[in-house]
């Protein structure tokens, strides 16, 4: 009776059941708690009242006559301590009771010897993470992660060699990683990230090689990345960001050949850019920002051609930024290709990866959004008019740089953009008008540049606020209160070879006229310190609102 639209609460009269070994009720509107009659059908095996209502979980003297194997209970509104008559379910395998308002610290679960599966995250649970669950043989998937639990990981490796699982995220966790964990020859998942566990990755992490995702980020790990880490063949997502990792981006990237997720941000890592991971034919992931990184960007960055997420913002590389970059192909489609959702009960794996997305760090549940961050460098030159072929980029930031040049036509074709980032550079020239049809742009920033000319018109432009055009040379138009002047009876721009050309001549009229405005000014005054009053009159009239406007825009100063 899943995914109907059910309502109110769970009839008594089901444990007239004494045959009934599974009840779905999963995904409905029910609401209330588990009445103890549910307590007299004695075969049930198999419960899911998942994605409810519920409030009430059982009452505190409850004991049912049936022996569950699997109970999921996640996304209700169950609150207080965990149900105390789940300790009674001596064959339960799986216990699922994510996403509810528990509160208070686990019960002891030496008697369930059965557990394989256990999902108590997004909850509000405290305490210490309970050693004895790392003695449970069979345990597959353990999942603690948004809750309150602090105290140290338990350094008991006990009998829990079968985990596949280990989330421990989003908790107030402390201390160092136990070595124990390395002897976990089966892990596929380690995820400790957004704690405050200190001291260093351990090196025999490497012992557990059937590894594919570890994400450690959001600590105060410290020292250098293990080089041991090459040998984790598997390994398809190493995050390690905002950290305190130091030195040199280790080699033994190198090795990984099946990395789809590389990030290594907000760390104190030095060095330049790690070429030995454009071998890495299958990264679809790149984010290097917050370092000390130095050098130039290497023309092979198209190698990478699954990446559809690089950020190198916040370090010092410097050079031109590669055309080549226009070439990779991940980025030239708007399907995603990468971070495939799991969805096994015994391999959960949801991905986050942190990035500046609309000028804000947020993480991000839905995956696909193509990025590309290269602000906050020391980079010269021009913007390559290849990025325009980069058409699934939702994001492009290329601001506090060097670049000098024209922002280029081909950004029109980028039909996906939402947000455009390029101010506090050198720019110049107008803003292309095929801007204007990029019906995606929701957010765009080219204040602080020598740009000039109308602002392009459109759908998109309408919404936006004058500083993100602000302090440039001459833009004119709205979102701006300068208005600009017409210099043709069709409009601001006359009809010329190309847009280019329109904008080369339009500054060029601007500068000719502040010259000879400027000449005019000289002119004036020594013409009235030798020149009587009447004289000056006589020779140009009524000097100050007879001197014709020789400026294409009207600027005020």
């Amino acid at each position: 009776m899943s995914s109907n639209s059910l309502n109110g609460s769970i009839p008594s009269t089901f444990g007239d059941l004494k045959s009934l070994m599974l009840l779905d009720l999963g995904a409905n509107q029910l609401s209330g708690g588990i009445p103890d009659a549910l307590g007299d059908a004695s075969s049930l095996m198999l419960l899911f009242l998942d994605h409810n209502h519920f409030t009430d979980g059982g009452s505190e003297t409850w004991i049912p006559k049936f022996q569950l194997i699997h109970l999921v209970l996640a996304a209700n509104n169950i609150s207080g301590s965990l149900p105390p008559w789940i300790s009674t379910q001596y064959n339960l395998i799986l216990l699922e009771i994510s996403e509810n308002q528990l509160w208070g610290t686990l019960p002891a679960c030496t008697s369930l010897d059965s557990l394989e599966f256990i999902n108590v995250a997004q909850n509000m649970l405290g305490g210490v993470i309970l050693p004895e669950l790392f003695n449970l043989q069979l345990m597959k998937f353990l999942d603690f992660s948004q809750n309150l639990f602090a105290g140290s990981i338990p350094a008991e490796r006990g009998n829990c060699i079968n985990l596949i699982y280990l989330n421990v995220s989003y908790n107030n966790v402390n201390g160092e990683i136990p070595w124990s964990i390395t002897s976990l020859s089966r892990l596929q998942l380690l995820d400790l990230s957004n704690n405050q566990l200190t001291g260093i990755l351990p090196p025999h992490l490497a012992n557990c090689t059937a590894l594919i995702y570890v994400y450690v980020g959001f600590n105060n790990f410290s020292r250098t990345i293990p080089t041991s880490l090459g040998v984790l063949k598997d390994l398809n997502y190493l995050m390690l960001p905002n950290n305190k990792f130091r030195g040199l981006i280790s080699s033994a990237v190198h090795d990984l050949s099946r990395l789809s997720v590389l990030d290594l941000g907000a760390n104190l890592l030095s060095g330049s850019f790690p070429e030995f991971v454009l071998n890495s034919s299958r990264l679809s992931v790149l984010i290097l920002r917050g370092n000390k990184l130095w050098g130039t960007v290497p023309m092979g960055i198209s190698r990478l051609s699954m990446l559809e997420v690089l950020d190198l913002s916040g370090n010092r590389f410097h050079g031109v930024i590669p055309a080549q970059v226009g070439n990779i192909k991940g980025m030239q489609h708007s399907s995603g290709l990468y971070l495939p959702r799991h969805t096994r009960r015994d391999l959960l794996i949801n991905i986050d990866i942190y990035f500046n997305y609309k000028g804000k760090g947020r993480e991000v549940k839905r995956l696909g959004y193509k990025l590309l961050d290269l602000s906050d460098n020391q980079f010269t030159g021009e913007i390559p008019s290849s990025l325009g072929s980069l058409y699934g980029l939702f994001s492009v930031n290329i601001s506090w740089n060097n670049i000098s040049g024209r922002i280029p036509q081909s950004f029109g074709n980028l039909g996906f953009l939402e947000t455009l980032d390029i101010s506090h550079n050198w720019l110049s020239g107008a803003i292309p008008s095929s801007l204007g049809s990029v019906s995606t742009l929701a957010k765009i920033d080219v204040s602080y540049n020598k740009l000039c000319g109308r602002i392009p018109s459109g759908a998109q432009f309408s919404t936006f606020d004058a500083e993100a055009f602000g302090n440039n040379s001459c833009l004119c138009g709205s979102p701006l209160p300068t208005t600009c002047l017409n210099i043709s009876s069709s409009g601001f721009s006359p009809p010329l070879a190309s847009q280019e050309e329109d904008d080369e001549e339009d500054e060029w009229k601007f500068l000719v006229g502040m010259g000879i405005g400027y000449v005019m000014g000289v002119v004036l005054i020594l013409m009235g310190m030798y020149m009587s009053e009447g004289m000056t009159n006589l020779i140009l009239g009524s000097p100050v609102r007879g001197l014709p406007h020789y400026g294409v825009y009207r600027y005020p100063h």
